[in-house]
């Protein structure tokens, strides 16, 4: 069993919400701000998990000078199982998918995870070589949404996205010479938004393996987009076109 300090309010609290079991122990500082420090304290006792009161000091060398004065031992989350890839293929409703290619920076991929739980996704789908895991740095970049959002890892992204398109769902992919721009492009309905990882974007066999790759317009003097940033734009413009369709048919 492999064991992390997860820290930070928010990462903390919503472990204790949704995953207390996971939980070893956890370390409040003296100093932490009195209404944070009583919420930890609440969620943990509805577990009965004890919580040690230990100095800053003895807190940063856990997790580093950014603990916000609370540090627990969790568990490693673990990805699902590929039949959650079944699962997704065989949903009534329409599901909204997020693959990230090789995204290897873990503030990067935990800031993925908290755009994708802020748009609702059903899922991020990852590939088991050429990415991070969901460490500490991740827990604390997602602001918790390491613990909502379902995340699966695959042995082969191609064939993973191949297996989405026989069940009906469009994968698009972001890239920035793209056939349309994003706001042109009709990406309503079921959707896998495929994004690249750091610098490179996009390999070439996912590329091809995309039913429509869409460019973000760039209108200032930057050429490019942090990973994350670019994630949270197509997927609120996908819930922004999805809504639409609705109310057209409704």
């Amino acid at each position: 069993m492999s064991w992390i300090y997860i820290h930070g309010i928010h990462s903390v609290s919503q472990a204790l919400i949704h995953h207390p079991d996971s939980i070893a122990q956890i370390w409040l500082s003296p100093t932490m701000q009195a209404q944070s420090a009583e919420r930890i304290q609440c969620l943990a006792a509805e577990s009965s998990l004890t919580v040690l009161a230990k100095p800053n000091q003895a807190l940063q060398q856990k997790a580093g000078p950014h603990h916000q004065g609370v540090v627990a031992k969790r568990q490693m989350i673990q990805p699902a199982g590929v039949e959650l890839i079944e699962d997704f293929c065989t949903r009534s409703k329409p599901v909204l998918l997020l693959a990230l290619d090789g995204v290897q920076d873990p503030h990067n991929f935990g800031a993925c995870l908290r755009v994708a739980d802020a748009a609702g996704v059903d899922g991020v789908i990852t590939p088991k070589n050429a990415a991070v895991a969901i460490n500490a740095t991740v827990h604390k970049a997602s602001s918790g949404a390491a613990e909502t959002v379902a995340w699966v890892q695959v042995s082969n992204m191609v064939r993973t996205l191949k297996r989405l398109q026989q069940a009906g769902i469009w994968v698009i992919g972001a890239d920035q010479h793209g056939d349309k721009s994003l706001f042109e492009a009709d990406v309503s309905g079921s959707v896998a938004v495929l994004m690249g990882g750091e610098g490179r974007g996009l390999r070439r066999l996912r590329r091809e393996t995309c039913d429509q790759l869409v460019s973000i317009p760039m209108l200032g003097s930057v050429e490019s987009l942090n990973v994350s940033v670019a994630t949270g734009i197509i997927l609120y413009q996908v819930r922004a076109s999805s809504a639409a369709l609705s109310s057209r048919h409704g």
